[in-house]
């Protein structure tokens, strides 16, 4: 929950204790690249860090690639997956279990090399 509030305020969000779903509620299509390069900032999280941060960026990913296609988004997402998927294995391996007909991260993430 700590370090929710630290990323909610670091990021500009309203944090909230009762929040569940804190990466999905706060996800935002427009700032996946920025969401990416805060995760890239930290020189070391933890797993559960490293996993609430893939959230905000897995969820504001498939915003993004439903809502329009970008390749340098794209392609920002899948090199930012096969450098860290090792970080969050529990929401690596949730995202790539959807079902790639219906969520395009999923797609994505079946395609990174390193899976």
């Amino acid at each position: 929950m700590k370090n929710l509030k630290k990323f909610s305020g670091e990021l500009g969000f309203d944090f909230e204790v009762s929040q569940q779903d804190w990466g999905i509620e706060n996800a935002d299509p427009k700032r996946v690249v920025e969401f990416i390069s805060y995760y890239e900032s930290f020189e070391k999280l933890t797993e559960k860090e490293s996993g609430d941060l893939a959230q905000l960026i897995f969820q504001s990913a498939e915003e993004h690639l439903q809502e329009n296609y970008d390749e340098a988004v794209r392609t920002k997402v899948l090199n930012f997956i096969q450098a860290h998927n090792s970080e969050f294995p529990l929401e690596f391996g949730y995202w790539k279990s959807l079902d790639p007909k219906v969520w395009t991260i999923s797609s994505l993430i079946n395609e990174s090399k390193n899976v």
